[in-house]
């Protein structure tokens, strides 16, 4: 499903579809409830803009997004989703709301793509 949210995701976010329309895309075609479908599109909205994600998605989700976005958008479009994802782990510390400790490991990792010399 988060496959299919990002593609949605995608779209929606280039005004190509509705929010409504992705919504009701995501719950009907691929049985998303419609609450975390909303999640999901608000998470690809957040990390395309390199912003805090407010709403969760599954650590398998964020791993997918991340790569996508240096597929499609190359180490720039990579580089601001992962100010979100590192904006997102730094208010969790913050509030003490949850350990992030998977989310840390998927931001090291895909750090490591953009700078991989820093990694001797």
């Amino acid at each position: 499903m988060f496959r299919a949210s990002y593609e949605i995701g995608k779209k929606w976010y280039s005004h190509s579809m509705s929010y409504t329309e992705s919504v009701r895309i995501l719950h009907v075609q691929y049985g998303m409830n419609p609450h975390s479908a909303d999640d999901y599109l608000y998470a690809y909205m957040n990390m395309a803009d390199g912003k805090t994600l407010t709403r969760s998605i599954s650590l398998a989700a964020v791993r997918y997004y991340l790569s996508k976005f240096l597929e499609d958008q190359g180490p720039t479009g990579l580089q601001k989703a992962l100010s979100a994802i590192k904006q997102t782990i730094d208010h969790q510390e913050k509030s003490g709301t949850s350990t992030p400790v998977g989310l840390r490991r998927i931001y090291d990792s895909f750090l490591l793509r953009l700078y991989p010399k820093f990694s001797d």
